[in-house]
């Protein structure tokens, strides 16, 4: 009995804990965010808008430390359905990459359309260059085939907005597949739709 009750009060500090308020850290932004969805959605704004204010090429946009520190996971549920999972040290500090599955929960469908209650499309996107055989058909090079039908449900990501900088990072002396390149390209609407985040 002990045990369980110790775990319910460790599981209530948690959900206090990400549902605390906070804002931009940003100097001379003091924008509210509500929760990690409006951390995720006004990080965008300054990502296209204002990167030179942004304190890391690749950065969490949940709590917009550095990426590496908040891992982003993709859990393929289904053929069809994947559900995002975010290791953020701020909104979600009991997941562990063990157990991605406690991470901050997204919509993969919502994240990746635009739309004037959401314009932000930044999503997590398994590196074709890092998971090969795990990365999305469509992200892959042309010559790449794999034959393997097991692949692993949780896969490591990167988020779409910091896969340029990724990339530049890790695989500079390799061309970007273009599927990949062609799925990171923000549209004029979008960026002007992102000025009101």
């Amino acid at each position: 009995m002990g045990a369980r009750l110790f775990t319910t009060e460790l599981r209530q500090v948690h959900l206090s804990r990400a549902n605390e308020r906070r804002t931009c850290p940003i100097d001379g932004c003091a924008k509210e965010l509500k929760d990690a969805a409006a951390a995720l959605a006004h990080s965008a704004y300054h990502i296209v808008h204002s990167p030179h204010e942004v304190p890391h090429t690749e950065m969490c946009p949940l709590c917009y430390g550095p990426a590496s520190e908040c891992p982003p996971f993709v859990i393929k549920l289904s053929s069809n359905f994947i559900q995002p999972r975010v290791l953020c040290t701020k909104y979600a500090p009991s997941a562990k990459s063990d157990a991605p599955e406690n991470g901050v929960k997204f919509s993969a469908a919502s994240l990746a359309k635009s739309s004037a209650f959401s314009p932000s499309t930044n999503r997590p996107i398994v590196c074709p260059a890092c998971n090969h055989d795990l990365a999305e058909k469509k992200h892959q090079p042309p010559s790449f085939n794999t034959n393997k039908k097991n692949k692993k449900k949780i896969r490591p990501a990167v988020w779409s907005y910091n896969m340029k900088a990724h990339w530049r990072r890790l695989h500079h002396t390799t061309a970007m597949p273009q599927g990949l390149e062609h799925d990171l390209k923000l549209s004029t609407d979008m960026m002007t739709a992102l000025k009101i985040a």
